[in-house]
């Protein structure tokens, strides 16, 4: 009999997660085109235009610097083989694709991934917050608590989650509180911990998952906002160094015949 209200809440769920999509492809976008352009840039300027400054240097016949040798030694490997990068890259993707549909591999990956700085704190975020927004939704339909973590386990997209989830259900049909379930699961902070606990008490989880949903997204959205922040001077200071190191490569044997043709 509370159709129109559910119908109500899982429009809203679904708004947020549309929203909270959104704002990382959003973030996404221009450090992926960034990093895009730098590996086609280096790839272009090794194969096409260092080879031929590298011969001239070779027929110079002159003692040459460090820089310019780690150079005309990197800008030769990706000349000669650049077809072999290539498809090293495009059978690295496929293998990692391939073991995303693996459950075993996949779950490896999975945890691999919480463990990248940044990118690791987001996906975390992001699975508190498809657990906690929908396990209140769906404790606000009027589910009981193990239907809810039933449903929750499948709702969560990385495999540890996943798995901390089924954890969770299974220790709560064991009879143990929502609290005590979350207590030695690694994966959830403690304010989660805590927040559930504050929420069991006063008989008002459903409020207290909210919260933590509502908490957890502005954290993801500051994450990415301050992501595109930090990563525009980082990427910067990366692709200013590659460049001062190939010019002064490049420079450094040219000002030293110069000085000794002037001698």
């Amino acid at each position: 009999g509370t159709l129109e209200k559910n119908l109500k809440i899982l429009a809203e769920e679904k708004r947020k997660s549309y929203e909270l999509k959104n704002k990382i492809r959003s973030a996404s976008i221009y450090p992926t085109l960034i990093i895009l352009s730098v590996f086609g840039l280096i790839m272009v300027v090794s194969i096409f235009v260092l080879p031929k400054i590298v011969k001239f240097f070779t027929n110079l016949k002159v003692d040459l610097p460090l820089s310019t040798k780690i150079l005309m030694s990197t800008s030769s490997f990706m000349a000669d083989n650049y077809m072999w990068i290539l498809l090293g890259i495009v059978l690295l993707i496929i293998i990692i694709k391939i073991m995303l549909k693996i459950r075993t591999s996949r779950y490896y990956l999975h945890n691999l991934m919480l463990r990248i700085p940044i990118l690791g704190k987001i996906i975390r975020n992001i699975n508190i917050v498809l657990f906690t927004r929908t396990l209140g939704s769906l404790l606000n339909s009027g589910i009981s608590i193990d239907k809810a973590l039933q449903i929750v386990t499948k709702t969560v997209t990385n495999d540890v989650y996943k798995k901390q989830a089924s954890l969770v259900y299974h220790s709560v049909l064991k009879g143990n509180s929502l609290t005590s379930s979350f207590k030695e699961k690694r994966y959830f902070p403690v304010l989660v911990n805590k927040m559930v606990k504050v929420g069991e008490r006063s008989g008002n989880l459903s409020n207290s998952l909210d919260y933590l949903a509502n908490f957890y997204e502005e954290e993801v959205d500051n994450t990415t906002k301050n992501l595109s922040t930090i990563l525009e001077p980082a990427l910067l200071i990366v692709i200013g160094l590659g460049v001062g190191f190939v010019a002064m490569s490049i420079i450094n044997p040219i000002y030293e015949l110069t000085s000794r043709v002037g001698i």
